[in-house]
């Protein structure tokens, strides 16, 4: 609870206790000048997830956790477990520069069309059936493509189909259609247009402009 945690947060201030273990809940907002020490188990969870925010997500909190160390006169370390050593917001999170992280994020941005090179938007479908929802999924996908030939928009227009990161959810499997225009978000905008008027939409699909997730 948030009473639970304040006395636990109070507590460890004083010295009642030498070690806390916590999620990503203690990774930032928290002062205590007498850690000197972080650990970080298993951050290969948070590096795997097929989203083109993983990086910046993964950097942001390895560096968040990383300065509630060292806080008072004596200098901190950090000890981070990981499988992929080599892992670039994770080598950028062990140099502490984000000036380097930051070029070479938006370097992968620019080259693969993503935000803010890049306008998406992410079509959610779920079904009971895993079949189902794959065939729907392929016909919105086929629709999409003879909505983008017919309004001449192909050129600019990139669309991928793949399962969800958690592809059943709720007892519904999942399915997602990334839709990508390199330039104006308005062509995407006439494509999804054209699309609301077919009666192969319903209300296990979800649409999702400018999304903060891919997965």
């Amino acid at each position: 609870t948030k009473h639970g945690f304040h006395d636990i947060y109070k507590a460890f201030k004083k010295h009642d206790a030498d070690i806390l273990i916590g999620t990503q809940m203690i990774a930032k907002g928290l002062h205590l000048p007498k850690v000197n020490l972080v650990g970080v188990v298993l951050s290969d969870i948070g590096l795997n997830i097929p989203d083109f925010r993983t990086a910046e997500r993964n950097f942001q909190l390895m560096t968040q956790v990383s300065g509630r160390a060292g806080r008072g006169d004596k200098p901190g370390k950090v000890i981070i477990q990981t499988y992929s050593p080599d892992n670039t917001s994770l080598l950028h999170t062990k140099s502490n520069n984000y000036a380097e992280f930051f070029n070479f994020e938006r370097t992968q941005r620019k080259l693969l069309s993503y935000p803010p090179f890049g306008k998406l938007t992410k079509i959610l479908i779920e079904e009971k059936s895993l079949q189902k929802c794959k065939d729907r999924a392929d016909k919105i996908e086929r629709t999409l493509w003879k909505n983008a030939r017919e309004l001449d928009l192909t050129e600019d227009l990139e669309i991928n189909i793949y399962p969800a990161y958690l592809t059943r959810l709720r007892g519904k499997y999942r399915y997602i259609i990334l839709i990508k225009s390199k330039s104006k978000k308005e062509i995407i905008h006439k494509i999804l247009e054209k699309l609301e008027k077919e009666d192969i939409m319903n209300p296990g699909i979800k649409i999702d402009i400018d999304p903060i997730t891919t997965t």
